[in-house]
């Protein structure tokens, strides 16, 4: 009897206060010069690298978007959690393998939702002396284990998307 008093009290629920449209969740809007300074930096690298995580893909509406975006931007990419297959399987700038060996080669790592944890060897599997930029819905993560060099609080998805359409409409694009 209490177990079943107990099971019914768990999954027992007012669907009339059930959601049917998920909520809206605040974040903050990054400042658009913090795109024209990311713009500024890739554009001088040599070995850029990103690495995208799964808060870019937060917004399911701006998919198209954002992979229209990345890959306009022409730099070396690496997927991680929910960002696994936005590219698609033929994608030019999707890489695979080899994702630490890239990183302490690269000039210029860019972090996109995606905190320096234990995935990224908690920062240190990044070059020293790349310069990192950094975005993250998180203030706690966008510093965490590391310092960025640029740190946008911000959606990592839009912010691709800006720097994309930015990098592309700018007078040096190629």
């Amino acid at each position: 009897m209490y177990l079943d008093r107990h099971v019914d009290k768990i999954f027992t629920c007012d669907f009339d206060e059930m959601a049917s449209e998920p909520k809206p969740v605040a974040v903050s809007d990054f400042k658009p010069a913090r795109v024209k300074q990311a713009m500024d930096i890739l554009k001088k690298s040599k070995k850029p690298v990103a690495v995208i995580g799964s808060q870019a893909l937060l917004d399911p509406s701006a998919t198209d978007r954002l992979t229209a975006a990345i890959a306009s931007m022409g730099i070396p990419v690496y997927l991680a959690g929910m960002a696994r297959g936005l590219l698609g399987r033929d994608s030019a700038t999707q890489m695979r393998h080899q994702r630490r060996n890239a990183l302490k080669a690269a000039d210029v790592v860019l972090t996109a939702g995606m905190p320096c944890d234990f995935r990224l060897g908690y920062g240190r599997a990044i070059n020293a002396q790349a310069k990192l930029i950094s975005v993250n819905r998180s203030r706690d993560d966008l510093k965490l284990n590391r310092k960025p060099d640029l740190g946008i609080l911000g959606d990592p998805g839009r912010f691709l998307i800006a720097l994309g359409d930015h990098m592309n409409h700018s007078p040096s694009a190629g």
